[in-house]
C-alpha cells in the first residue's frame, strides 16, 4: 500500500498536481472513507448480534438459522462499489487520476482489516462482517487479490476506455449496479426463496455450485431493469433496449458460471463488453 500510495502521490504531482490541494476533491475522499467504514462497522454490529464466536472474536456460527456471513459480505461488495456512485467526486474533477484515488480509499478500508490491526475492536468488528468460516486463513487475500483489486481495476479501466471512445462513462454504474444489487440479492434469495435448484461448472473449475432459479432471476431481472433506468445516459433508445436484452441473460450466466470468489471482475468484465460493443454498433 505504501509502494502504491507513492506512486499515486508522483502521479498526480505530475499529472493534475492542484488535486492534491483541493478541498473538495479531499472532502469527497474522507466522505467515501467515512461511508465505506461505516457500512463495515454496521455489518460487523449486525454480525455480532447474531453470531456465536470463539475465545478470539472469529465467528464459528450462527444464533438463527437464517443468518449467515455471507449476507453482511455481500453488504461490503455492495458498498466498495457502490459508495463511489453514491458519493460522486465533484464535478469539476473528473478523470483517470481521480479515480485512482477513490478506489485507493476503498482498497485501503479493507487492508486495514489484516491481523495486527484486528486486535482492535473497531477494526476487528469490521473484519468479522466480511469473515466467512469457510474462507480462512485467506479471507482478506481472496476478497482483495480475488475481488476488490480486480473489479476496482476493472471499473477505472472501462471508464477510460469509454471516456476515449467518446462514450458516456457513467453507463458503467450499469453493470456495477446490477452486479452490487443483482448478484448481491442473488444468494439470500436462494437461500431463503430458492425452490428450483440447478448446478453449474465454474470456469477453469471442475467444481459445480448450486444455485437456483430465484436467485438467478435478480440477476437477470437487474440486467434488465438498470439500462431501463439509465435511459438518459444512451445517445439512442435502441442503445438502450439492445442493452437491457443482451446484459440480463448474459450477465445471468456470467454469474452463474463466474470461479469461486471472483464473480465480481467478471461480471464487470461481461458488463463492459457488452455495452461497448453495442455503443460500437449502433452510433449513429
Amino acid at each position: 500500500m505504501a509502494v502504491l500510495l507513492f506512486a499515486l502521490v508522483v502521479a498526480t504531482l505530475v499529472m493534475t498536481p492542484s488535486l492534491l490541494v483541493s478541498g473538495a476533491f479531499i472532502t469527497a475522499l474522507l466522505v467515501k472513507f467515512v461511508a465505506m467504514t461505516s457500512c463495515s462497522l454496521l455489518g460487523g454490529m449486525i454480525c455480532r448480534r447474531f453470531s456465536t464466536f470463539d475465545e478470539d472474536g472469529y465467528v464459528v456460527g450462527s444464533k438463527n438459522e437464517w443468518f449467515r456471513v455471507n449476507y453482511t459480505r455481500k453488504f461490503q461488495h455492495f458498498a466498495a462499489y457502490m459508495i463511489p456512485i453514491c458519493f460522486p467526486n465533484p464535478p469539476s474533477i473528473s478523470g483517470l487520476i481521480p479515480d485512482l484515488w477513490s478506489n485507493f480509499v476503498t482498497l485501503f478500508c479493507f487492508v486495514i482489516l489484516i491481523k495486527p490491526l484486528r486486535q482492535h475492536n473497531l477494526i476487528m468488528l469490521q473484519f468479522i462482517s466480511l469473515d466467512r468460516p469457510e474462507d480462512r486463513p485467506h479471507t482478506l487475500k481472496w476478497i482483495v487479490m480475488g475481488n476488490i483489486i480486480p473489479g476496482l481495476t476493472l471499473i477505472v479501466l472501462w471508464r477510460l476506455v469509454f471516456r476515449l471512445s467518446g462514450s458516456n462513462e457513467n453507463l458503467c454504474s450499469i453493470f456495477v449496479l446490477i452486479t452490487g444489487i443483482g448478484d448481491g440479492l442473488a444468494e439470500p434469495v436462494g437461500i431463503w426463496l430458492g425452490k428450483h435448484k440447478y448446478k453449474t461448472f465454474a470456469l477453469c473449475s471442475k467444481r459445480k455450485y448450486t444455485r437456483s432459479l430465484e436467485g438467478s432471476t435478480c440477476v437477470f431481472m437487474s440486467g434488465m431493469i438498470f439500462p431501463l433506468l439509465q435511459y438518459a445516459d444512451f445517445e439512442t433508445r435502441l442503445q438502450m433496449w439492445i442493452c437491457s436484452l443482451l446484459l440480463a441473460p448474459l450477465m445471468t450466466f456470467a454469474e452463474a458460471t463466474a470461479p469461486h470468489t471472483m464473480d465480481t471482475p467478471g461480471l464487470f468484465l461481461v458488463g463492459g463488453s457488452v455495452i461497448l460493443i453495442v455503443l460500437s454498433l449502433t452510433n449513429e
